[in-house]
């Protein structure tokens, strides 16, 4: 991972390592799925969609790609991941600080976004 930093505190790389083989050692590969890096002071804050009303019951989450974000308005697009459909899906805010939304049930095809959100 990440040995002996260089002295400007500036990374130029950072690998993130995924294997996966036959239990034996005789045949490994690595593999790297979904990868997202968000950087700065708000870089905790995203918009997810998950499989469960609950954040922490979701078991399947896929992160969405903010166009725009405000205090009253967010903007993203929609990267539904393993999801097929969104009829049982919720949509979730998750602010700079980590503290996470109650989850918006998706319903239909074309959801009903809560208030200063909308979908694109």
């Amino acid at each position: 991972m990440f040995n002996n930093p260089p002295s400007s505190g500036k990374w130029d790389r950072f690998t993130v390592p995924g294997w996966y083989g036959n239990g034996d050692n005789t045949h490994n590969e690595m593999t790297y799925d979904d990868i997202y890096v968000a950087t700065g002071p708000n870089a905790a804050a995203r918009v997810e969609i998950g499989d469960a009303p609950t954040y922490k019951n979701s078991r399947n989450l896929a992160i969405s790609t903010p166009q725009t974000w405000g205090d009253s308005q967010i903007v993203f697009t929609v990267r539904a991941g393993p999801f097929k459909d969104l009829s049982h899906a919720y949509l979730y805010v998750v602010d700079a600080n980590n503290n996470v939304s109650k989850g918006y049930a998706l319903g239909q095809a074309v959801p009903n976004p809560p208030d200063g959100v909308a979908v694109k």
